[in-house]
């Protein structure tokens, strides 16, 4: 290993010291006309008087610098795993990821490199993500990977390994950045899926030493850089405080695209997508709307597209009103149908035998779609 990227890496060993900390030495080293690996000759002193770094800061990065006893072992565990570091100053280092405040002075690397030619889209959700998120997954993943579009998520479970396992099965590469050492992927239950990701072209990366553990805070920092990686974030369920919410939010902060699936206004796990968009992610319900918003240039496909007659009893219930034959299945039409006069909710759940939560689904993808309205006094109607 180069002598500069050693001493980064033996910084970054050193307890207390961060990014922040670590890009005021690295600019200190350039105003001083030095190479990063002239550190190891600073005294303690130099540190404090030429440096300006606290007596504190100084004791610690002069007493850090003098044990070489964790670097040798943080290098054999780098060698023993097969990991590539990528130290922040070098050009394999992403450049999306340096646009951040504070990014990460290394990445830990398993699989295939970091090349910014890929394309790549965040897609995060809850842990607790059901089968309406399992779903959307399956929805929108395959058309984004048949675009070119590589998969950044956290690993963790629930919508992170359906969006890696989807991305997987459609031919795709994903990327997964753990909020652990590399040689002890969190979380453990994900073993098969993280090898999984790397023999099929993708990587598995981490910021943190290889065997740290997952700690609580972690994850914040890992958030900051499933982001930073990507030019986008789609986020599929997400309770309002949640960690999705707040890769969501860096990635605002960051200027990056983020896209947010709604759901029922009563389901804890929409209630974060909701707020996003509020706070200016855009609201989307197909993946061809994520592709327009990353700038995308969606090819116009003959969908049948015509219109059509719904018939109740030998009654025509519905004229005159064009609808993609491919976006409504039975239990849409069958709304539609019983919407030609205004109705209830409860009556909608009484003809068609259908929960509370289903029908309100249901109800609201089709008033977003403009295919159904709400009257004044709560009722459900064909839009005009």
């Amino acid at each position: 290993m180069v002598s500069d990227k050693r001493l980064l890496l033996h910084l970054s060993l050193i307890e207390n010291v961060g990014p922040v900390l670590v890009k005021k030495i690295l600019d200190s080293i350039g105003q001083h006309s030095l190479q990063l690996a002239d550190l190891y000759q600073v005294s303690l002193s130099d540190f404090e008087y030429q440096f300006g770094f606290t007596s504190i800061t100084s004791q610690l990065l002069f007493t850090g610098l003098a044990d070489k006893v964790r670097l040798d072992k943080e290098l054999d565990y780098i060698d023993r795993f097969n990991v590539d570091l990528v130290a922040i100053f070098e050009d394999s280092y992403p450049a999306y990821l340096k646009e951040i405040h504070a990014p990460p002075p290394l990445l830990y690397v398993q699989g295939a490199p970091l090349l910014d030619n890929k394309k790549r889209l965040a897609v995060v959700g809850a842990r607790k993500g059901d089968g309406y998120g399992q779903r959307v997954v399956k929805t929108f993943i395959p058309s984004l990977v048949d675009n070119g579009w590589e998969i950044v998520s956290g690993g963790a479970l629930g919508i992170d390994a359906m969006a890696h396992q989807a991305t997987l099965d459609a031919g795709g590469a994903t990327t997964a950045v753990i909020g652990s050492g590399l040689g002890y992927p969190y979380p453990a239950s994900n073993k098969r899926l993280f090898q999984d990701i790397i023999h099929k072209g993708g990587s598995l990366v981490s910021p943190f030493p290889m065997m740290f553990g997952a700690l609580p805070g972690n994850f914040p920092a890992r958030n900051r850089i499933i982001s930073g990686l990507s030019s986008g974030c789609l986020v599929v369920q997400a309770a309002q405080k949640s960690g999705a919410c707040i890769t969501a939010f860096h990635a605002l902060e960051q200027g990056r695209e983020v896209f947010a699936v709604p759901g029922s206004i009563f389901d804890e796990l929409s209630m974060g997508c909701h707020v996003l968009i509020t706070q200016g992610a855009t609201p989307v319900m197909s993946p061809e709307d994520v592709l327009k918003g990353l700038g995308e240039h969606i090819e116009t496909k003959n969908t049948g597209s015509e219109k059509i007659t719904l018939k109740n009893q030998g009654n025509v219930l519905l004229s005159n009103q064009t609808l993609q034959l491919s976006s409504l299945d039975q239990l849409s039409e069958k709304i539609i149908a019983h919407c030609v006069n205004p109705i209830s909710i409860e009556q909608l759940m009484t003809i068609t035998n259908l929960s509370l939560e289903v029908i309100q689904e249901k109800l609201f993808h089709l008033q977003m779609e403009g295919l159904i309205q709400q009257t004044f006094i709560g009722l459900w109607v064909i839009s005009k």
